[in-house]
This record gives C-alpha cells, structure tokens and sequence, in this order.
C-alpha cells in the first residue's frame, strides 16, 4: 500500500534528519538529496568532494549514510538506495513533503559546483603523462595504468569530467556564480577536460554533452 510505504518512509527520513541539532539537518538532507539525484552510485570519498569539498568529512558523511540505514545501503564502496520506491518517494512532493523532498536545482547547484572544484583542482597539462603526441595511445606501453592512478584515481575526477555540464543544466536560473566558475574553467582547464574524455573513450559523450 503506498500509503503505508510513504507513512514509513517519511518516519525513518525524519528521524534522522531530527536526530540532529538544527544546523546539522540540512547537511544530512544534502547527503541524501545528493545520493539520489547523482548520475551514477557515489563513494562516501566523492561525496565529500563534490558536495562538501572536504576529505574530514569522510566521517560525518558515512555516519549521515549509517543514520539512514534502513533506506541506503554502501555496497563495493558506493552509495545506493535499496529499493526504486524510496528515489520516487523523495523526488515527489505531494508524497515526501516539503520539508523532506528531494531539492532538485540546489543539489544540482552544489554538484556543478563541486564539479568545477575538483576539475580545477586536479586538472593539467599530460595528465597522463603522454611519452608523445606523435603516437597513438594505444601503443603508448603502461598508459592504461596511468589513466587509472592519475584520472579513475583522483577522487571524483573521473564523476566530474562526465557529469558537470549536467549537473549545469538543471542547476536552475540563480547561476551566475557557476557561470563565473565556468568562465575560468573555459578559460583555464577546458583542453585539459578535452583531453581527460579521451582518454577515458568517452569523446563522443564530451561533444554530446557541450551540444545539449
């Protein structure tokens, strides 16, 4: 019965978000917001990055997902929910409540934005240390492992360079200081991101995403 299903989530949601003083609740809500509008399963690691910006947080993180225990659970180090109709649950209003459901532009808000943090912060020139551009990648020896310790490595790096534009997009109209940040990136790290999609095989997601 949805009802009752609704009725037991909006129980275990509140409780943990109340078991808190007042100023923590918010941060608990981000996590959880931010656990189910991610574009695939985040670490405790990436979620610190992307939306807290800060490796301490690694602990206030994972005791936020073991506080909700009975609708997330962390499985091969990611982040998920356990079953679809709790995602349903927190996106809809008329079921979740105001004061619960998911913030969808401001999560993505702090997304786009923990996006550009980490990609200027980690990107730069031959991050992989390329032996030549006069060679094709593949015969480049040892560069598959290098793409993992200085890209699939950096925390966050790789989530970033897929999914800020959109995060972007849906981050709403109050955005001029992501357009800011954009202005830099563009300016500063944009070929670095070009050439950290190729290196991930994922060009044709690069273009696409610049297009949309």
């Amino acid at each position: 019965d949805d009802v009752l299903i609704d009725s037991l989530y909006k129980q275990i949601v509140s409780e943990a978000v109340d078991a808190v003083p007042s100023r923590y609740r918010d941060m608990r809500l981000a996590i959880l917001h931010a656990v189910i509008l991610a574009f695939r399963p985040l670490s405790i690691p990436e979620l610190s990055q992307l939306i807290a910006f800060d490796d301490d947080d690694d602990d206030a993180i994972r005791r936020i997902v073991d506080s909700l225990h009975a609708v997330l659970q962390v499985s091969n180090g990611h982040v998920y929910t356990y079953h679809k109709s709790f995602p349903d649950f927190m996106l809809n209003c008329e079921r979740s409540g105001p004061a619960l459901t998911c913030r969808t532009e401001s999560t993505h808000f702090m997304f786009a934005r923990g996006c550009f943090h980490v990609m200027t912060s980690s990107l730069h020139f031959n991050m992989c240390n390329l032996t030549s551009s006069f060679i094709f990648d593949s015969e480049d020896d040892g560069l598959p492992e290098r793409i993992d310790q200085n890209i699939c490595a950096v925390v966050a790096l790789e989530y970033a360079c897929r999914y800020w534009i959109r995060h972007l997009v849906i981050a709403g109209s109050d955005t001029q200081s992501l357009l800011d940040k954009l202005s830099v990136f563009s300016k500063e790290k944009v070929l670095f991101w070009i050439e950290v999609m190729n290196l991930l095989n994922a060009k044709e997601e690069c273009w696409s995403s610049v297009l949309a």
